[in-house]
């Protein structure tokens, strides 16, 4: 049974995942948020950890997907340390493909005015970009990461997934494994450079959502004419 709880110690999310047979175990990566959380302002927080879902492509064989699997994930690396100064991510095996978490240094983006102005959760906005951006727009097509969304995989837990796949006496094979561990010591800010790109990218897309709505109301109106 998939069910969602309040968590407050480490202690806690043990007992929960001994309760679910360390089966499907995940924690969002944000915090429940409180009616006043930051400097005065209600209902925003900090886009500090970033998630990338890359998965292996269903229409290869397990071989050639695990090969451009490891192609994109080199180029995801490569594109991260590129943005973000030689930060090290943690990297997650899940046996569907690779979790990548960025942990950075940052504060809730509407309160920088030329984010706001072209959005009202400008945060939220940076998970998607940061995604599509740092995977090389290679992400999964599902994944839609949010603040309520970004549900990260407990290491040494299990996959119902992948359990399917293998016996029970192969379960380990079904393992959620850490590959890589993000450096605590060197976590980086989003510089200069990544935010003016972010907010071209917020002003592309506030033009692209203007037009779309400029030509719906075109079209009711050539119905409502016809």
């Amino acid at each position: 049974n998939k069910r969602k709880i309040t968590i407050y110690d480490k202690e806690q999310i043990l007992n929960e995942c001994i309760k679910s047979d360390f089966i499907d175990c995940r924690i969002n990566a944000y915090p429940v948020l409180d009616n006043n959380n930051f400097q005065g302002y209600s209902n925003i927080q900090a886009p500090n950890l970033i998630f990338i879902d890359l998965d292996l492509d269903k229409n290869l064989s397990y071989q050639e997907a695990k090969r451009k699997l490891e192609k994109l994930k080199s180029k995801s690396i490569k594109i991260i340390k590129e943005k973000l100064d030689g930060c090290q991510p943690t990297i997650l095996w899940t046996g569907n493909g690779y979790h990548i978490y960025i942990v950075i240094d940052t504060r809730p983006l509407e309160l920088i005015k030329e984010l706001s102005e072209l959005s009202k959760k400008s945060s939220e906005e940076f998970l998607r970009y940061a995604e599509l951006t740092f995977s090389n727009k290679k992400k999964d097509s599902g994944h839609n990461p949010s603040f309520k969304s970004s549900l990260l995989r407990i290491p040494y837990t299990f996959n119902s997934k992948n359990l399917l796949t293998y016996n029970e006496n192969d379960r380990e094979k079904a393992e959620v494994k850490i590959v890589q561990k993000f450096d605590k010591d060197n976590v980086k800010p989003i510089n200069i450079k990544l935010l003016r790109e972010f907010r071209l990218w917020l002003t592309d897309k506030d033009l692209k959502d203007k037009q779309k709505r400029l030509k719906n109301l075109r079209f009711r109106k050539d119905l409502s004419m016809s």
